[in-house]
């Protein structure tokens, strides 16, 4: 993972710091439209916040009253046209939506064709016969029954940097939730933006190769670097780790054979898909597969977690690349409708 060459400006240690969600949810939902609501940027960033929202959530961003989605984290790189990388860190938690639904168990009304809301017409039968009763008509406005139910959806923040110091940016997005648990975090933004304003100004990019900052988040400390450039490129303890170990789940991790081919595959610039059930795991492999070309640099084009949205059209790219995110149905989708092969 290659950072800003020498002798270019300077970049601050955050580019953009951003809250994701959607802009508004109404109902259950299978896709909403991720927005950025809040977001702090740096003086000129890179990339503009908007433009991080599709990825924030590549597999899509739902809502449900059926479970409440858990805490996931991962990270990806954006390249630019120029060859410029940012990193970015997401952090995704549940969040309760009350949304007005109809309520099944109230009595129905009808709309006649002068606009006026009618209960419907009911038949009663006694001794005198059958006869028919409609209750009293009322004008519009008058919204018919709802009530008011909970369902669930996910909320990320995202810090993104120039430079691959994920290990700083995940403990900061930790902290940051840890904090908010006393309240809805998307209601909290005047006390919490001045814990995103210090980290954002006022923590120092460490020198590379020469120096070493302490990062102190609540009561929890971290200490970043970068190496010198003729050394071995900053490699995040947890991608080597996705790559070589098993995971906590018992899932094993690759073969040594599958790990070589795919390092000669990328030496000779052939485009490789990953595809996995972990967003987290596959972005930290791909970080890995990066360190691993040292002293040469990746030049294709490089998604690590990758918007399905983007999905197909980005494996029907011309030039090399390193996709990762593909869900395990997408593969048996590819082989039941073969003509929808990239």
């Amino acid at each position: 993972m290659r950072e800003p060459r020498d002798g270019s400006v300077p970049r601050p240690l955050v580019e953009f710091f951003a809250v994701v969600s959607a802009a508004e949810v109404v109902s259950e939902s299978e896709d909403l439209e991720a927005t950025v609501v809040h977001s702090y940027a740096s003086e000129r960033p890179l990339l503009e916040p908007a433009s991080i929202a599709p990825f924030a959530f590549p597999r899509g961003l739902r809502a449900t009253s059926t479970s409440k989605p858990e805490e996931s984290s991962f990270e990806t790189v954006l390249t630019g046209v120029n060859g410029t990388k940012l990193y970015a860190a997401f952090l995704a938690i549940p969040r309760e939506v009350q949304v007005e639904v109809q309520d099944d168990d109230e009595e129905e009304f009808e709309v006649d064709g002068n606009g006026v809301f009618s209960p419907p017409t009911t038949t009663t039968t006694g001794q005198g016969g059958s006869r028919s009763r409609r209750g009293r008509s009322l004008p519009l406005p008058l919204t018919a029954p709802r009530k008011t139910t909970t369902v669930w959806t996910e909320v990320a923040l995202c810090v993104v940097s120039a430079y691959p110091l994920m290990t700083q940016h995940r403990a900061f997005l930790a902290q940051l939730v840890r904090a908010s648990r006393s309240d809805d975090l998307l209601s909290r933004r005047p006390s919490l933006e001045s814990v995103v304003a210090s980290y954002c100004r006022e923590t120092p990019v460490p020198g590379r190769g020469v120096s070493r900052v302490l990062v102190t988040l609540a009561d929890v400390a971290t200490w970043s670097s970068r190496p010198a450039p003729n050394e071995f490129p900053f490699c995040d303890v947890a991608n080597l780790d996705a790559l070589f170990r098993s995971s906590s789940d018992g899932k094993k991790p690759l073969s040594v054979e599958t790990i070589v081919a795919v390092w000669s595959m990328l030496l000779a610039e052939e485009s490789v898909a990953l595809v996995s059930e972990s967003l987290a795991k596959t972005g930290r492999v791909v970080l890995a597969f990066m360190a691993l070309l040292f002293p040469l640099e990746w030049r294709g084009a490089l998604v690590p977690c990758c918007p399905r949205r983007y999905l197909k059209d980005l494996l029907e790219a011309p030039v090399p690349f390193l996709v990762g995110g593909l869900e395990p149905d997408y593969l048996e989708g590819l082989a039941a409708a073969p003509e929808k092969r990239p």
